[in-house]
């Protein structure tokens, strides 16, 4: 599924997320009219209200009888642990990420957003009319939000009736009110690189253009390199807004696979699929982690196709530098060798807070830990099976 239109080039874009993630406190409440923070001791008062509740909502869910009777009757110990990780890992996504927007530095959101109108106004993108912005909020947000809302509801719907419990209590308490979060926030981590990614290709453009006259080159170098500079520390700022998260993450979306196929061991390979609602439950587990996961690779793929767009400024550098070498003109070659140390020095890489790099090799990193562990469950789920064929033979 390719939901890909024009980026807009404008920052003022941004806001159209923001006013609904500000909800979740997923994006800090900023106001972009006079690009600055706003009501900062009210959002740390809302987000300790939301912490609270999170931790109410864990600490209800510790204690419901019906949920302990069913985690301790019901499951296999792999599928235990799996709930327990998932479970866990979804509340240290949301308390991270509220505390991130609510009580950390608030600098480093000011620095992003100000180093994004800066860069727009020295490219004179302020004035541009984002004839396409319908389109994204079409595409990037209402039709994404909207399947990912159907699948949860149909998924909550099955385990509903399963469970014989009430819907509301099975949002709340099993951990798929923070799915919704993490998946509004990746969501909005990829709007913000992509808007990286489209003022990077802006300006190699830009780079390609002023080169093609000596006395228009001399005169904008300096301009390009404190663009380049700026464009760097964004990223930079972004990997120590997002870093963790991302871990975290990546650490829910493996997981999540390797309960999902899990799931599918426990109830085919076993041969208990004669359980009630069992293709139900299989259509809307595969449906909602299929859609998470093109949610990761699209993260992960912006921030590839910017670390590229990144890498190319400095490829089109010595490219230039190439036509320039037998140039006499000494001033010319001298910035040429400036804006190639200044690229070097500036060339910044999207990582999760030094923890490692990414890019689309992540990818296949996962896939090779989902398979080490699904062996792991596999090999736990024959054990248990085996004991639980013995003690039935034992007891007729």
């Amino acid at each position: 599924m390719s939901l890909k239109v024009q980026l807009p080039k404008d920052i003022k874009f941004i806001r159209y997320y923001s006013i609904y993630l500000n909800i979740f406190l997923i994006a800090p409440w900023y106001d972009f009219s006079k690009n600055t923070m706003y009501n900062p001791y009210l959002a740390k008062f809302y987000g300790t209200c939301l912490i609270l509740i999170k931790l109410l909502l864990i600490l209800w869910a510790s204690r419901d009888q019906e949920i302990l009777q069913l985690f301790s009757q019901e499951l296999f110990i792999t599928e235990k642990f799996i709930v327990i990780f998932l479970v866990t890992n979804l509340a240290l996504i949301y308390i991270y990420s509220v505390i991130n927007s609510a009580f950390l530095d608030s600098n480093r959101w000011t620095r992003l957003f100000d180093n994004l109108y800066w860069v727009d106004k020295t490219l004179r993108n302020n004035d541009a009319k984002e004839i396409y912005l319908p389109k994204r909020c079409l595409y990037e947000f209402m039709i994404k939000h909207v399947i990912f809302v159907g699948i949860l509801a149909y998924e909550l719907y099955v385990w509903g009736i399963f469970m014989n419990m009430p819907l509301y209590k099975i949002f709340w308490l099993t951990g798929y009110e923070d799915m919704y979060f993490e998946f509004l926030l990746v969501m909005f981590m990829a709007a913000l690189v992509r808007s990286f990614e489209a003022r990077y290709k802006i300006l190699n453009n830009e780079l390609l253009q002023v080169c093609l006259s000596t006395q228009k080159f001399k005169k904008e170098v300096k301009r390009i390199m404190q663009i380049y500079r700026v464009l760097g520390q964004n990223i930079q700022i972004f990997n120590e807004v997002f870093g963790y998260a991302i871990v975290l993450m990546l650490f829910h979306h493996g997981t999540a696979c390797v309960s999902c196929l899990n799931f599918i061991i426990v109830y085919i390979i076993i041969g208990i699929q004669e359980l009630p609602l069992f293709h139900h439950m299989l259509v809307a587990n595969l449906s909602i982690l299929i859609l998470m996961l093109i949610n990761c690779v699209t993260l992960l793929s912006s921030i590839s196709s910017t670390t590229a767009e990144a890498k190319k400024f400095l490829n089109l550098c010595y490219r230039i530098r190439e036509e320039f070498l037998d140039d006499t003109v000494h001033l010319l070659v001298q910035a040429l060798e400036k804006l190639i140390d200044h690229s070097k020095y500036f060339l910044q890489e999207f990582h999760t807070n030094g923890c490692f790099t990414l890019n689309k090799g992540i990818i296949f990193s996962l896939i090779a830990n989902i398979s080490t562990y699904l062996i792991i469950t596999i090999q736990l789920n024959e054990s248990q099976y085996k004991n639980m064929n013995v003690s039935a033979q034992n007891c007729s």
